[in-house]
């Protein structure tokens, strides 16, 4: 799975619903979610990773 459709996907939900600070992100740590784009979005969202 590429990065990108990740990406776009975690873009669509936070535009759907902001998250609470502190959400907590579980993955199963492939490639695509360990990219600096995935990861700013996250912190952006002030999820803990």
């Amino acid at each position: 799975m590429p990065e990108a459709l990740v990406i776009t996907a975690l873009q669509r939900a936070l535009l759907a619903q902001w998250p609470a600070p502190g959400l907590i992100v579980h993955s199963d740590r492939g490639g695509q979610y360990l990219g600096n784009g995935y990861k700013t979005l996250l912190r952006n969202a002030q999820a803990q990773l």
